[in-house]
């Protein structure tokens, strides 16, 4: 990372971002919630890498109160604030808008943890894991 700048220090509004033409990766799919993370063109400073996280739902009820965090194994991370934090019931015929996040990380970060929570039919669930950036 440039001496001058660290990941903490650069916003990048998603109304900017620039998708890169790769399919993203999985982070987490369960029947409940799917979170997709991915690579954009988006080159803010020197050694800060910007990616976009996206939350969907799987299923016909609302999900509510969504939170995700997510840490640098080997490097640092730094989140947006997200776009919303529920989630409309899944519909085949008008899918819902999905939650997105704006991900930053330093170059050095080859993966990172993460940690979903939510409602979902009153009750609170928790989904961590950890996912390897390629």
């Amino acid at each position: 990372i440039n001496a001058e700048y660290g990941v903490e220090d650069v916003e990048v509004p998603l109304t900017l971002i620039r998708p890169c033409p790769v399919p993203p990766l999985l982070v987490l799919d369960s029947p409940i919630t799917r979170v997709q993370l991915y690579s954009t063109e988006n080159k803010p400073v020197p050694g800060v890498i910007v990616w976009l996280a996206t939350i969907t739902n799987s299923a016909p009820t609302s999900v509510t109160e969504v939170t995700m965090e997510m840490s640098g194994v080997d490097g640092r991370v730094k989140l947006a604030a997200p776009s919303s934090r529920q989630l409309s019931p899944f519909s085949p015929i008008c899918p819902a808008s999905p939650i997105q996040q704006v991900v930053l990380t330093t170059e050095a970060t080859t993966s990172l943890s993460f940690n979903i929570t939510y409602i979902f039919n009153g009750v609170q669930e928790s989904k961590t894991g950890q996912v390897t950036l390629s």
